[in-house]
């Protein structure tokens, strides 16, 4: 027991032992790591929908939430009588497109006859040719509108995916456009988190550090891989991370908070002590000439029993902690005048 009072009374004379006589403490040039610490969220690197292709009706439905889907695996259909109507039209102009083309062939086939005997003009040869290449090209692109109305009856997986919602249902009724379901593509799922204000300014991209999951104690090595920009008018910066370890594994929707640690820097440290608050500002009173100054200054980051400060103070300055606030305040009164 005299041992342990022994050390105590050596560690608070240690700590006490760089204050000095008028109650200051000098700032100090420290090495220390800046970090930023955020809300993360684990998401896919790509959410697709599949959306209609043109109005029906949901038909031949089959897959639900969790589902996985193959590249090209029938998922549903649309039919209805406005599909049909869509098809009727389309195989309409494909068949009006192929008359014509075959006129146009006709018409060329009597002008290279009736050329062979001098009753036709070489112009006339050209303006059916160039009548053939116009037809052609119509019926090309009939026969493709008529493909596409076909293949609206059918959706299938763009991708190899998971089901994420399907927010409509056999028998529904959707218009061109409208979304089907989504799919959540095979594939790495990202760290997404938003800083703001100066932690935004700090993270950069390649800076690491560490995921911990509100549901599990292990924590997972991340890295910056991309710093995506705004998301909101407030300013927040989105960022996007990778596990430093390609085994690690998360899941969808996970969630916790992350910690990124930048570049080991030297940087000017006081006791956190030595801080005041007033009006909204940080301030500090330093020492020099017999007389305490004031000084604003921005703290940074608290490491211990000191705070990291960006500006305002010089390190081997003399800085007040022993009744820095009272000090501060010293002569408040006379700033007021007593009423009348």
């Amino acid at each position: 027991m005299v041992l342990k009072w022994f050390v105590a009374a050596c560690v608070i004379l240690g700590a006490t032992s760089a204050i000095a006589s008028g109650g200051t403490v000098v700032a100090q040039t420290r090495s220390w790591t800046p970090s930023v610490m955020g809300y993360a969220r684990v998401a896919p690197i790509a959410v697709i929908e599949v959306r209609a292709r043109a109005t029906g009706i949901v038909q031949n439905l089959h897959v639900l939430p969790g589902d996985h889907v193959t590249l090209g695996a029938p998922l549903g259909g649309l039919g209805g009588a406005d599909i049909r109507s869509l098809l009727a039209q389309r195989k309409a102009a494909e068949d009006q497109a192929q008359a014509n083309v075959e006129a146009a062939q006709n018409a060329l086939k009597i002008g290279h006859q009736t050329g062979s005997e001098r009753l036709t003009t070489h112009l006339t040869l050209i303006q059916a040719r160039a009548s053939l290449a116009r037809t052609e090209a119509l019926l090309a692109q009939a026969k493709a509108e008529f493909l596409a109305a076909r293949n609206a009856q059918l959706y299938t997986a763009p991708v190899d995916g998971t089901v994420l919602s399907v927010p409509v249902g056999n028998g529904s009724s959707v218009q061109a456009g409208q979304t089907l379901l989504t799919l959540q593509a095979d594939g790495k799922l990202w760290l997404y988190a938003t800083f703001y204000g100066q932690d935004a300014v700090a993270v950069q991209a390649g800076m690491r550090g560490e995921f911990k999951p509100t549901d599990r104690h292990a924590a997972i090595g991340v890295r910056v891989r991309s710093i995506i920009g705004p998301v909101a008018a407030d300013g927040g910066e989105s960022v996007a991370m990778l596990p430093i370890d390609s085994q690690a594994a998360w899941r969808n929707g996970e969630a916790g908070t992350v910690r990124l640690r930048g570049v080991a820097q030297k940087a000017v440290m006081i006791p956190t002590s030595a801080l005041i608050l007033d009006q909204g500002r940080w301030w500090v009173l330093v020492h020099e000439q017999g007389k305490d100054q004031r000084r604003q200054v921005t703290p940074r980051a608290q490491r211990g029993d000191w705070t990291v400060i960006s500006d305002g103070v010089k390190s081997g300055e003399a800085v007040v902690v022993t009744d820095a606030y009272l000090r501060f305040h010293k002569n408040f009164a006379r700033q007021y005048q007593a009423p009348d």
